[in-house]
């Protein structure tokens, strides 16, 4: 391709996930004129209020998608966990570069572990499901909602007498921040469906476009990936239900882990299974029965109505 216009969010973390993909672009593609179009969605506008509350996982891809539609850029980078299970009509997810540690981390002068915060700790974040996790794990702290870029939310630490935040290490590290955190096993704390890999959405039927982006997908990511947005489907994903989940592809078999809690974090459906990597979304449908054995549609009943 000569030119590949890119569209991205304004944020630190999405303009650096975008000069990776585009660093990854030129090496392939040595020859193409990239043009970058960074916009402010709504979900960068609004900081104060819980995602829920002003449309979910969309208001980070609106207006990504728009730009898209109206062809005033080829391709959108995002973080795939903020990509809606359900894309606009035209549009389609044409590459998953290799994924990042999807692991959280915990951010804490006084702890090297949830479990070594001090009674009634006060922890940072707005994700349902760390809350819910969370809680269910330790219903003694004090869950802070916190939103904003990874350096807002820690000047928050701060300024708000926090004992500890919860962040995603992909964000971290695709930062380049020098910062002292502790890694959170997944067997504590479920990190979200998609998180760690990025995710570039394009116009369906660009088939120039879709070949130029086929040296950059990574086969085992795509795997992962491909498990994981089955589930959000499935459970019908979005920022009002706490739901995690991570597939992950280990010598040739994949494992998948998933939950579902209550908002108060006193009920936590887990389940989890493996096979080999032939039909992810397989996979992904027999923990979700799993779950369901479990009582998962009463739960998602009583969260969403």
């Amino acid at each position: 391709m000569e030119r590949l216009r890119i569209t991205t969010r304004k944020s630190q973390l999405a303009l650096a996930q975008t000069r990776l993909f585009a660093q990854s672009f030129k090496e392939v593609h040595p020859g193409a004129l990239l043009e970058t179009l960074p916009l402010l969605t709504t979900g960068d506008k609004l900081l104060d209020a819980p995602l829920a509350n002003i449309g979910g996982k969309g208001v980070f891809t609106k207006e990504l998608d728009e730009a898209l539609l109206s062809k005033r850029a080829d391709v959108a980078v995002h973080s795939l966990k903020d990509v809606p299970h359900t894309l606009p009509n035209g549009l389609a997810i044409l590459a998953f570069l290799a994924r990042e540690d999807p692991l959280d981390v915990l951010v804490s002068k006084t702890a090297k572990a949830l479990e070594e915060l001090p009674l009634g700790a006060r922890v940072g974040t707005s994700s349902l499901r760390r809350r819910v996790q969370l809680l269910n794990l330790r219903d003694d702290v004090r869950i802070v909602p916190i939103r904003g870029n990874v350096g807002t939310r820690l000047k928050k630490l701060e300024t708000q007498g926090l004992d500890a935040l919860i962040l995603a290490r992909a964000g971290i590290v695709r930062l380049g921040l020098e910062l002292d955190y502790s890694p959170i096993p997944k067997e504590t704390l479920i990190p979200a469906l998609g998180q760690g890999i990025i995710a570039i959405v394009g116009r369906e039927g660009e088939v120039e476009l879709t070949r130029a982006l086929g040296a950059l997908t990574d086969p085992r990511t795509t795997i992962e990936a491909r498990c994981e947005r089955r589930f959000v489907k499935l459970v019908g994903g979005s920022c009002q239900v706490p739901v995690a989940g991570n597939a992950s592809l280990v010598g040739g078999k994949l494992l998948f882990q998933a939950a579902v809690g209550s908002l108060d974090g006193r009920v936590l459906l887990k389940a989890k299974a493996s096979a080999g990597p032939e039909s992810p979304e397989r996979l992904a449908d027999e923990v979700f029965e799993e779950l369901n054995g479990q009582g998962l549609r009463p739960l998602l009943e009583d969260i969403v109505g």
